[in-house]
């Protein structure tokens, strides 16, 4: 892609007075038909284009040269203004599409630097907010810890219904059945047996 050439950009103050001063050339130019978009339908067939220029060009021509074999009604000196004016206004209309190729070839630059600076600006704006956004988050993250632990609230004490009745030293534990220790049995005691008397 070549380079540009013109470095410097039209300020705002010049835009304004060339648009100016075209509105006041509009107001001048009396010689323009505005059609509405019927009329512009209907005339759709007859679009003057570079072939049917040159052919019109070729036939005003012959006009010139065979008037003799023209009707009386037909007004060949305004068939000629027309001829004229026609090549007047395609002369004007090529300066206009030249003058819009370099506004839009301007537009075209101006509006490329504009996005590229408007792209940069994004991105700083972009990665600024993300940390700012994570640092507020971290932030909030942090008091919400503090304010659970300064505002915690003590553990509520156990109601009556809570506790089981203390069990004295002397009474016996309430639905506890004595158990049974199965051990050896007792010796039973062996007498001697009596001896007679000799």
């Amino acid at each position: 892609m070549g380079t540009l050439t013109k470095t410097t950009s039209p300020s705002t103050v010049e835009v304004q007075s060339v648009i100016a001063a075209l509105e006041e050339l509009h107001t001048k130019m009396t010689i323009l038909t505005p059609l509405s978009e019927e009329q512009r339908g209907e005339l759709r067939g007859s679009r003057l284009g570079p072939r049917n220029w040159r052919v019109l060009q070729g036939r005003v021509e012959a006009a010139r040269k065979h008037r003799d074999l023209l009707p009386p009604a037909f007004d060949l000196r305004k068939f000629e203004r027309d001829v004229e004016l026609t090549d007047g206004l395609l002369g004007c209309l090529a300066k206009l599409d030249q003058l819009r190729a370099e506004v839009n070839d301007t537009v075209l630059s101006v509006g490329s630097r504009a996005l590229q600076a408007g792209a940069v600006a994004y991105g700083h704006i972009k990665v600024a907010v993300s940390a700012k956004d994570q640092l507020h988050r971290k932030v909030d993250t942090l008091a919400a810890r503090s304010g659970r632990s300064r505002n915690a609230k003590p553990a509520p004490a156990p109601s009556a219904s809570d506790v089981a009745p203390a069990e004295g030293p002397e009474s016996p534990p309430k639905n506890k059945t004595p158990q049974v220790t199965s051990g050896p049995a007792p010796a039973q005691p062996t007498v001697a047996p009596k001896q007679d008397a000799a």
